[in-house]
């Protein structure tokens, strides 16, 4: 039957048959380790987050040791206790600089902040094990004597410590009636109702009182005279109280325009902080629905464009087809003379006296005279005339007139131009 370590220190358990020759050895070494078992060891905790406390199996170990002061370290670790089977009293002193957490399964763990000693033990469940803490909830009963005890350090009482009798602890002064603690000289005797415990700056504690009447409520307190408080630094972000050099510092820091920022004013020059940009000069503000920032136009503002203005033509012909022109003549009037007119004669009907001096008018009637038709001589010359005509007949056909434009017509003079306005300027946050 071969050997086995179940305890809980882990010893040796030779099996019938077993280290023949050697038992004695085995036996020596199990009481060594129960010795080990009940003194004290130190060993070194690694710098990092998690480490192993693991008892050896049959051998000396410093890890199986009641008391054990742990140093090294440098980080906050958890240090795990096996194996989980074992159940054991550890007096643990962390001596490092971090806190030390020790569990042992999937239970409830102990944690020993840096400098502090505690008490633990573990239940070996396996793999729910859990550790405790000892003397969470301590009780002296009786009088407990302490003789020229020197404590270095601090003692850490978790829970209550309590007496048999009224539940206090009695501190019986020196021989000069005084209680001295850590070179502290505390009264004696109690004070009146709502006195406070003052120092004299010399190391004795004294019983007096304190006018409260003229100090702030806690709640809603309201300060007179000049109150002073801590100054907190300029990037403090949290709900203590600002001071006015905290404020002051705050405005001076604040920057409600980003560097580069340009922005119009209505004043002489451009407020401090800010540099005047001349870059633009008489010129109006425009509205825009769309992207901002742009310039444009050609004119000042002051100085309109005029309205005066010329007409140049330039040099041209007219070219002209042939055509007829309508024109009403008037002649004059003119009397032609015999010499004139064509030849003609003139035929005459008339009577003449009977020569005989009867009458010779058949049928009876007056006998003196007689009727007879005769013609003149021919008179006129058929000669030409002239008759005087009054305007002008002018000659059509196509051609090109002769050059034209190259000239300027006069110019006009418009209204003056001269909207109201305010001078602003534009300037640059630095």
């Amino acid at each position: 039957m071969a050997s086995t370590f179940v305890n809980n220190l882990r010893l040796t358990e030779l099996g019938t048959g077993d280290a023949s020759g050697t038992w004695g050895n085995t036996t020596n070494t199990n009481l060594e380790i129960i010795g080990e078992a009940l003194g004290y060891g130190t060993r070194a905790i690694a710098n990092a987050s998690t480490d192993n406390i693991t008892i050896a199996d049959g051998a000396l170990d410093v890890d199986r040791s009641l008391y054990l002061k742990l140093t090294g370290g440098g980080q906050a670790c958890t240090v795990t206790l096996l194996p989980n089977t074992v159940s054991k009293v550890w007096i643990m002193e962390n001596n490092t600089n971090s806190t030390l957490t020790f569990t042992q399964g999937s239970g409830a763990n102990v944690a020993i902040l840096a400098g502090q000693t505690k008490a633990i033990a573990t239940d070996g469940a396996g793999s729910g094990a859990i550790v405790y803490e000892v003397f969470t909830d301590l009780n002296l009963a009786g009088t407990t004597n302490i003789n020229n005890a020197q404590v270095d350090g601090g003692i850490n009482i978790a829970g209550s410590i309590t007496s048999a009798s009224n539940g206090n602890i009695a501190i019986t002064p020196n021989g000069s009636g005084k209680v001295i603690l850590d070179g502290i000289s505390h009264p004696t005797s109690d004070g009146s109702n709502g006195q406070v415990l003052q120092t004299n700056g010399s190391g004795v504690l004294s019983f007096g009182t304190i006018d409260l009447s003229t100090k702030a409520n806690i709640n809603s307190p309201t300060f007179t005279g000049t109150p002073l408080a801590p100054t907190a630094g300029a990037s403090v972000n949290n709900t203590q109280l600002a001071t006015t050099a905290y404020v002051t510092t705050a405005i001076g820091n604040a920057d409600a325009f980003p560097q580069g920022t340009k922005m119009v004013f209505f004043q002489a020059s451009a407020p401090t902080g800010w540099t005047q940009d001349t870059s633009n000069n008489d010129k109006a503000l425009r509205i825009v629905s769309g992207e901002g920032g742009g310039t444009g136009g050609t004119h000042a503002l002051s100085s309109p464009p005029s309205l005066a203005h010329t007409h140049t033509g330039a040099a041209h012909t007219h070219s002209t087809p042939n055509h007829t022109h309508g024109n009403t003549i008037s002649v004059g009037a003119h009397t032609l003379t015999i010499a004139q007119m064509p030849s003609h004669t003139h035929s005459e009907t008339g009577h003449s006296t009977n020569a005989g001096g009867g009458n010779n008018r058949p049928g009876g009637g007056f006998s003196g005279y007689y009727s007879n038709s005769f013609s003149s001589d021919a008179t006129g010359g058929g000669g030409s005339h002239t008759h005087t005509v009054a305007g002008s007949v002018s000659s059509g056909g196509a051609d090109n007139t002769g050059s034209a434009g190259g000239d300027a017509t006069s110019s006009t003079t418009p209204t003056s131009f001269a909207p109201q306005y305010i001078n602003v300027i534009v300037a640059t946050k630095d």
